[in-house]
């Protein structure tokens, strides 16, 4: 009995969590110049504002935020990422299987940190991508 009613706290604690910003928040803050040469990706953490995102949604975003910036940040000092989606916009399955078209959008805030300085934020920006579905 107590480990169910520790299951139960723990995704009743994991659900409202889930959608609470990891971003500090506030105006966008321009990256130093030369971050790239002396950075590289750390940690990834994901914050949304909805809570009926796919289970593998996190993992899957997280992974390719990470590949992406590995290509620009080649430095050794690590630096965390802490993103925030606002707004999530899939095209419907069907849209896309009857006209085999559709778009996937999503727009949020991107946060660099630095985990040696107390997480102190290095650049902070809002950013909306696209692609088709």
């Amino acid at each position: 009995m107590k480990s169910a009613t520790t299951a139960v706290l723990a995704a009743a604690l994991l659900a409202v969590t889930a959608c609470a910003p990891v971003i500090e928040g506030g105006p966008p803050i321009a990256l130093p110049i030369g971050l790239q040469e002396t950075a590289q990706v750390g940690s990834i953490t994901l914050s949304t504002a909805w809570l009926n995102a796919e289970d593998d949604f996190a993992e899957t975003f997280s992974e390719e935020v990470h590949e992406e910036l590995r290509r620009c940040m080649w430095g050794t000092a690590p630096v965390n990422v802490r993103v925030h989606i606002d707004q999530l916009q899939r095209a419907g399955r069907l849209e896309t299987l009857l006209n085999g078209d559709g778009m996937h959008s999503l727009s949020g805030t991107v946060e660099f940190v630095d985990p040696a300085d107390g997480n102190r934020v290095l650049g902070r920006f809002p950013v909306t991508v696209a692609t088709s579905a």
